[in-house]
């Protein structure tokens, strides 16, 4: 009872690795079941590190941060329903930080936040109605999109560590493809939920790292099942502009993205499917494989709407 209290006020320490130290302590503390003693100290705490990464230039004690929120989150602490504009805020431009780690475990929190099979249900309104409760937060997240939107597609482009690891950055289409080189490293093959605890053991076919990549595109994928077609206006024009980028991963992530929402906003998208399947099936046949594979990956996305179509 005595030990939160203090280490919530190491939290600010002018010592780096106090801070950090005093976060990963916290956090540790930090579930369902913890004491009604040692329920006001998060407060503060969720107080302390708002304060923090906003002026806080250490990566060590960022990524700590943002471990910390996802812990407030999965713990259904009140202290988000209470802080939630200004948690997002620093959520948003932490995903945007230019240390990939930092990004990575930002993105880990949204989402974590939006996943389809999170069972926190009374963050933004009272009461027991699910749907209520998730119509919050799609409020709560619209407030958000013209910001978190961009750092998602961002996000979701291939690192030159990640090309470099896969040894595919090259034009081949000289060369057949092979059935692994036609599965997609992206984010998860079904929409299902995640947890601080499950994302670093998430394993995918062909891709065994949960990576930033993945992450944000999961988020988007949970996004647009939450908020639906009022996502197309703020998304679309993002992704005209990334097909057009003069680096072809760009590209790729803007593809993509359009496979992501096929889901949630499919809708919206709607008028648009005899364009889109056009368009990828023309870049099923692109020089470089990880544009012939996200095309058809992003094409298999749309196939039942496409046979609807033609019905």
């Amino acid at each position: 009872q005595r030990t939160i209290p203090k280490l919530v006020t190491k939290v600010v320490s002018p010592v780096e690795e106090i801070r950090r130290v005093a976060i990963n302590a916290v956090t540790h503390f930090v579930h369902p079941t913890i004491s009604e003693v040692a329920k006001p100290c998060l407060d503060q705490f969720h107080q302390n590190l708002l304060g923090l990464v906003t002026k806080d230039k250490s990566v060590r004690v960022l990524v700590a941060a943002c471990q910390a929120f996802t812990a407030l989150l999965e713990s259904c602490s009140p202290t988000l329903r209470r802080y939630f504009k200004e948690t997002f805020t620093v959520m948003t431009r932490l995903l945007a930080h230019e240390d990939n780690l930092v990004a990575y475990n930002a993105a880990n929190w949204w989402c974590a936040l939006m996943s389809a099979d999170n069972p926190k249900k009374d963050w933004f309104a009272s009461g027991n109605s699910s749907t209520l409760v998730r119509g919050a937060l799609g409020n709560a997240l619209k407030s958000q999109l013209k910001g978190l939107v961009p750092m998602l597609l961002k996000g979701m482009a291939y690192s030159q560590d990640e090309l470099a690891a896969m040894g595919t950055d090259e034009k081949d289409a000289h060369v057949p493809d092979r059935q692994q080189d036609v599965f997609p490293r992206h984010a998860c093959s079904e929409r299902k939920g995640f947890t601080a605890k499950s994302m670093e053991s998430t394993q995918d076919q062909g891709d065994p790292q949960w990576s930033l990549r993945k992450s944000c595109a999961q988020s988007l994928d949970n996004l647009s099942h939450i908020v639906g077609a009022d996502l197309l206006p703020v998304l679309l024009p993002l992704i005209n502009k990334l097909l057009n980028h003069e680096d072809w991963s760009r590209r790729e992530s803007a593809i993509l993205a359009l496979g992501a929402v096929a889901g949630g906003c499919s809708a919206g998208i709607e008028k648009n499917l005899e364009q889109i399947f056009t368009y990828l099936l023309n870049l099923s046949r692109d020089q470089r494989a990880l544009i012939r594979r996200i095309a058809c990956w992003t094409l298999s996305r749309y196939a039942e709407y496409f046979i609807k179509a033609d019905d």
